[in-house]
């Protein structure tokens, strides 16, 4: 389903469809000159959507009707331009091309039917190399240009003088830039609104697309399909500008853990971590709005000697909230102390005239709980957490994964932060 970005891509581009153009999908549906019964990963249907919907849902028959409106001679065109009939040319020994439908195959209809053009057009049928995937997608969200890849972007001799830099080498325009700017903004949907909400991460635009591979190709010792998959999520930052581009692929997960097998629950959270890591690093600027407060880290200040209410200010313009304790006039303490990183929102224990009494409490385990019962767990011990992920405060939105292991023994006013997933969400 990571493909749907490139078949969107080129129907825009070349008017086949438009941002208002409607489909319906019930589940499955006979399409025309395919003799299969074609289903979409939703068995009880999408129903009424439009083109933005299409991509957010990942809706496979929508994406068959996209197809039929292009046409195989204009996919086949754009599959070809996007580069996925050849190789990169990155500078590593041992790079495939991928395995693609003929021409023939998809372009005349009439003779072959549509099921290779209608299941290409949804990524099924076909396989494309990482690499081929990674190039495609960045030519639809940079401007429409395909660009030639490689793996140093530049050498120094130890005098620190430069002895060779490699500068972008573009090898065509693929679509328009209009195009591209409006794929980023449907791309940057999917993660907010569509199948990939567990990549988001506070304070930057995420977008991307979720995948699920089905091995048909992989046999078991009965001679019979294995039913493995491939789970996948490619994601881009930040999307007013993209600039860096990462792609993670799960192969064969395991079905012992509990959670739905899926490029939104298992490759979308981990892309997200990776983005959560990098951008800050790469010093891409941070952008929070009122409701990734709670997801901000911010240094609390050092309040000694300030008076209750002037603590209470201070606390509030950083984004915080205080709770005063003890009859004196000044403050002599606070839990956290100064230099803290707390979440946005979060209490700090202002003291007056006592001091602060801390103590090492074990972290829970918060696996498998809501963001409220999280937050609820960690206040008793006196500890904070930092929500990551899936934003939605919704009881089939659990905790996945933590940053200190339970049953670790932290000081009081600790910050944990822990990553919360649909875990039965979307492909």
């Amino acid at each position: 389903s990571t493909f749907k970005v490139m078949t969107m891509a080129a129907a825009l581009d070349c008017g086949a469809i438009t941002l208002d153009t409607a489909f319906s999908c019930s589940g499955s549906e006979h399409i025309p000159g395919r003799a299969q019964l074609l289903h979409c990963w939703r068995s009880t249907g999408h129903g009424a959507q439009k083109t933005p919907q299409a991509l957010q849902n990942s809706c496979n028959l929508a994406f068959a009707h996209i197809a039929l409106k292009l046409g195989g001679e204009r996919f086949y065109d754009y599959v070809k331009n996007f580069g996925v009939l050849e190789k990169t040319g990155i500078d590593l020994a041992g790079e495939s091309k991928g395995v693609f439908f003929s021409k023939e195959l998809v372009t005349d209809t009439d003779k072959w039917g549509t099921a290779s053009l209608t299941s290409g057009s949804f990524g099924q049928t076909f396989k494309l190399t990482p690499l081929q995937l990674v190039r495609g997608i960045a030519a639809v969200v940079n401007g429409g240009y395909l660009l030639e890849p490689y793996m140093v972007s530049e050498v120094v001799d130890a005098d620190g003088n430069t002895v060779l830099r490699q500068e972008p080498t573009v090898l065509r325009q693929v679509i328009k830039e209009e195009t591209s700017k409006t794929m980023c903004q449907l791309m940057q949907s999917v993660v907010e609104e569509g199948t990939a909400k567990n990549a988001q991460v506070a304070g930057f635009s995420i977008g991307g697309k979720t995948g699920t591979s089905e091995k048909i190709d992989v046999l078991g010792e009965n001679g019979k399909p294995t039913l493995d998959k491939i789970v996948s999520f490619v994601g881009v930052a930040p999307m007013d500008d993209p600039q860096y581009i990462v792609l993670v692929a799960l192969d064969t997960p395991s079905r012992t853990t509990g959670m739905y097998i899926s490029g939104g629950v298992m490759a979308a959270p981990t892309v997200g971590a990776v983005l959560a890591d990098i951008l800050p690093y790469l010093e891409v600027k941070h952008n929070y709005n009122t409701d990734d407060l709670q997801s901000r880290l911010i240094l609390v200040a050092d309040l000694t000697g300030m008076t209750g209410k002037e603590a209470e200010t201070a606390l509030t313009q950083q984004g915080l909230e205080a709770v005063l304790k003890g009859e004196g006039q000044t403050v002599t303490d606070q839990l956290p102390g100064p230099g803290h990183s707390l979440p946005g929102g979060s209490q700090v224990m202002v003291y007056l005239g006592e001091d602060a009494s801390e103590q090492a409490v074990k972290v829970p385990d918060f696996t498998g709980m809501t963001r409220q019962q999280a937050s609820d767990a960690a206040g008793l011990l006196g500890l904070y957490i930092l929500p990551a992920g899936n934003k939605e405060a919704a009881n089939n939105i659990k905790a996945v994964a933590q940053s200190v292991p339970a049953g670790t023994p932290v000081q009081t006013g600790t910050t944990i932060t822990v990553t919360f997933s649909d875990i039965k969400t979307v492909p």
